[in-house]
């Protein structure tokens, strides 16, 4: 969800114009805001500076649609940390009722969405930590447990693409050497050759409500 505007309803339901509200307490960053969110997990530290670093990657190079490729760096890269995860593909709602394809991560069924900042329709969007948006704070309005019509020929397509086999189809400096350089400044020592091997039996998990 966007950021409202000033005299739009504050998303917190107070019933106040939001400049009256929350707009006040808005000057922090998505980092400070996700530090404040509700997620209680062993590795959060580290799935918090993972989140960031990708973050920061995908500000400086903004990508369209790459919900598919930067979930799958993503759960690479916490996997590697040792922070169990899913990487999700399905349905995702809109606020406005619209939905779309998307992937994304789960971690202990929470979501992690850095991609939704910039859909392919041109939609932008604030990034999902733990499921909130880290606009406002409050719980993302877009439905992650949503099914109409099923995913479409693109989603279906990487769906059933062997998930080194897809990673080896995208710019290698946006894929597996995007990996190895957010891994660095983690702490991990990583290759491409181990990367491929490693993960080459990982399914993406469906969801569907």
């Amino acid at each position: 969800m966007s950021t409202p505007g000033r005299n739009d309803p504050c998303p917190c339901g107070s019933g106040k114009k939001y400049k009256q509200c929350h707009l006040k307490n808005s000057g922090k960053t998505w980092s400070e805001v996700a530090g404040e969110v509700e997620f209680s997990h062993y590795h959060r530290a580290a799935i918090h500076q993972t989140y960031f670093l990708l973050n920061d990657d995908f500000r400086k190079h903004p990508n369209p649609g790459a919900c598919h490729l930067l979930s799958s760096i993503m759960y690479v890269l916490f996997s590697e940390q040792g922070i169990s995860s899913e990487l999700c593909i399905g349905e995702v709602r809109r606020p406005d009722g619209q939905f779309f394809d998307h992937s994304w991560v789960e971690v202990d069924g929470k979501v992690f969405d850095l991609s939704i900042q910039l859909t392919l329709d041109g939609g932008r969007n604030a990034p999902v930590f733990a499921g909130y948006d880290l606009d406002t704070g409050f719980q993302t309005k877009f439905n992650y447990r949503f099914k109409s019509d099923g995913l479409g020929l693109v989603a279906e397509r990487v769906f059933r693409t062997p998930f080194s086999d897809y990673l080896d189809g995208a710019d290698h400096a946006r894929s597996w050497g995007l990996i190895e350089a957010v891994g660095k400044p983690l702490g991990l020592n990583l290759t491409t050759a181990e990367l491929r091997d490693r993960y080459k039996d990982t399914k993406r998990v469906l969801i569907t409500p």
